[in-house]
């Protein structure tokens, strides 16, 4: 989305809570990456709009400019545990709610690495209450994510999940289909679904 098109987002989303509001509860949320140097700047632009929730995608270690996309995979072992470092920091800014596709950057470097990375992003979102996020666009199209390592680890930690459609794909909300391979992988994995977030549970 850009900058130019978020007016359009929060009225058309407020249009609808309002026309709405005796059926269903709306909330608005707002995906962003958590990059430390322009969080100031990020903050500052959304003081302005009705957010209700944010999630965190981390798609970038650094500004999206000069920076490679987590999406492509990586060998590094630096740039794989910055990834986990930058999620871990911006949970604990207090910004977001949850993950976005928190298995995003493929790392193929050592197993080891991996498991002991994944294991301490598992058991800090345990700790914390954070949810893992079952991305449906990746399990419909066969992605990297979710990654079958991180779903173990989440097993056997005993993390929550839940389903997080993205925004990419909004025809997918209604796609019964896809949501029952979501569940299915959760079921798989014995890993417990949630419907909704802390404080977001529904007000009808």
């Amino acid at each position: 989305m850009q900058p130019s098109d978020v007016d359009g987002y929060f009225s058309s989303l407020l249009s609808l809570k309002k026309e709405y509001e005796r059926d269903i509860t709306i909330y608005i949320g707002f995906e962003s990456e958590y990059i430390p140097e322009l969080m100031y700047k990020q903050d500052q632009f959304l003081s302005g709009y009705p957010v209700d929730y944010m999630i965190l995608g981390q798609h970038y270690n650094e500004s999206e400019y000069n920076s490679h996309y987590n999406g492509h995979g990586t060998n590094s072992f630096e740039q794989f545990t910055r990834y986990i470092d930058l999620i871990i920091e911006g949970m604990e800014s207090g910004r977001y709610k949850y993950v976005a596709h928190p298995d995003i950057l493929y790392y193929a470097g050592g197993e080891a690495v991996r498991v002991e990375q994944y294991t301490r992003l598992c058991k800090y979102f345990k700790e914390h209450g954070f949810p893992i996020e079952i991305n449906l666009i990746g399990v419909k199209n066969g992605h990297h994510y979710p990654s079958d390592r991180l779903l173990r680890i989440a097993n056997e930690v005993g993390n929550t999940a839940i389903i997080g459609i993205d925004a990419h794909t909004p025809d997918l909300i209604g796609d019964t289909g896809s949501i029952e391979l979501c569940k299915n992988v959760a079921a798989n994995y014995d890993i417990k679904l949630i419907d909704y977030l802390p404080g977001l549970e529904p007000q009808i």
